[in-house]
């Protein structure tokens, strides 16, 4: 994956269709020390 590519200083929001896939994405971004990831509740579908 390429996480040098994402400009940390700003806030990430991610959301998928029902909010799921967003979390793994957030879960993965985490790990790799990116902590200014907000998922959007209800996703796509609300």
């Amino acid at each position: 994956m390429i996480f040098n590519e994402i400009d940390q200083p700003k806030k990430i929001i991610i959301h998928c269709q029902n909010g799921a896939r967003a979390t793994i994405a957030e879960s993965l971004l985490n790990k790799e020390g990116i902590d200014n990831v907000r998922v959007y509740l209800g996703g796509m579908n609300e």
